[in-house]
């Protein structure tokens, strides 16, 4: 054989074994794993708010908008009449005056209480803040053991039995938190 085929086949059997020696060791031989103690499903509390809103039947009353001529009109005239009879001489004119404008606001203070109302129907939209606690999935608490070394960290899916570790120590699943 060719010296230069033996060289270059020795190369590339050289070149495969470093490749199987590498990938074995990313594949999982165990020495990258660390070996999962517990996981719990992880749960946060969170407030969620929310507008409710309702149609409420509202009656509004209204007193007529009318004025109270007749009422003054006649609480004076009554008032004069009274005045006159109770005054003598020249205090006559006086009770009379006094009488009629006695009887006046009597008279237009009995009219505005027994004014007729006007009922006006209408709906009014009421809403308010409502908060509601719910419990929502945050994850899962994982306990791991990885070189001697027991550990808590959280991540978002259920690890199985096992997790990847990064060269650094730390797993290398997507993680929300981590605890030592």
């Amino acid at each position: 054989m060719d010296g230069k085929l033996i060289v270059g086949m020795l190369g590339g059997v050289a070149v495969a074994l470093a490749g199987s020696a590498i990938a074995y060791r990313l594949a999982g031989d165990g020495s990258n794993y660390a070996t999962v103690v517990s996981v719990t499903p992880a749960v946060e509390t969170v407030v969620i708010q929310s507008e409710e809103c309702r149609d409420e039947p509202v009656v509004r009353h209204y007193k007529e908008d009318r004025p109270n001529v007749a009422g003054t009109a006649i609480g004076a005239v009554v008032g004069g009449v009274v005045g006159n009879q109770i005054g003598s001489g020249s205090g006559r004119k006086a009770a009379t005056v006094a009488g009629a404008v006695a009887g006046g606001v009597i008279g237009n203070r009995v009219q505005e209480r027994n004014r007729p109302t006007r009922a006006v129907s209408s709906t009014e939209r009421r809403c308010e803040t409502v908060e509601e606690t719910v419990e929502q999935p945050a994850g899962f608490d994982v306990v791991y053991s990885y070189q001697g070394e027991v550990s808590t960290v959280r991540i978002e899916s259920h690890p199985g039995d096992r997790i990847l570790m990064t060269t650094s120590a730390v797993p290398a699943a997507p993680v929300a938190t981590q605890e030592n």
